[in-house]
């Protein structure tokens, strides 16, 4: 599944239902060459509950889910590579309000 992010004044913002469990990642290879490494994965939030935090090659990701009565949530992911780079990626997940059903 392909998450599109908005831009907005507070950054990346994506919506979810507050019953969504969605994975979010960031190809890091405009921060990478091809001769240095990730070697340090770091994910945080609050309002959010992270789980199964991954990295393959020079991609990190998250499963994503909203606390109850949670409105929105930063996450974060930073990294650092082994030559000592390192940078921080924050997006915001919006809960998603579901229309009124039409009867």
């Amino acid at each position: 599944m392909i998450t599109v992010f908005e831009r907005e004044a507070a950054g990346l913002v994506v919506e979810q239902s507050i019953d969504d469990v969605l994975d979010y990642g960031r190809d890091w290879s405009d921060l990478v060459p091809d001769d240095d490494v990730i070697v340090s994965s770091v994910w945080q939030a609050a309002g959010a509950t992270l789980t199964s935090p991954g990295q393959s090659g020079l991609v990190t990701n998250v499963f994503v889910a909203l606390d109850v009565g949670t409105r929105e949530a930063v996450v974060s992911n930073v990294v650092q590579t082994a030559a000592g780079r390192r940078q921080r990626w924050d997006f915001v997940v919006r809960r998603r309000v579901s229309p009124v059903p039409r009867y």
